[in-house]
């Protein structure tokens, strides 16, 4: 599904569904089957290349260190 990162001040990015100005980074989530939080991960276009990150109870922690790239 479509989603949004949006910084926070303590240097995490939260997860939400609905697209404003603030949003830092598009994507879309896939959840992780079988939770009730917004676990999973976040994929996204970093400039040309796609990138993941983890996403934990909506939260994405340290963005730049979880980035996976595809060839």
């Amino acid at each position: 599904m479509d989603a949004y990162l949006y910084p926070n001040n303590d240097g995490t990015y939260l997860l939400d569904f609905h697209h404003d100005t603030d949003a830092s980074h598009e994507g879309v989530f896939f959840k992780h089957r079988h939770t009730d939080f917004n676990n999973g991960r976040f994929a996204f276009y970093d400039e040309n290349d796609i990138c993941e990150a983890n996403v934990k109870k909506g939260i994405v922690h340290e963005l730049t260190d979880h980035f996976e790239y595809f060839a």
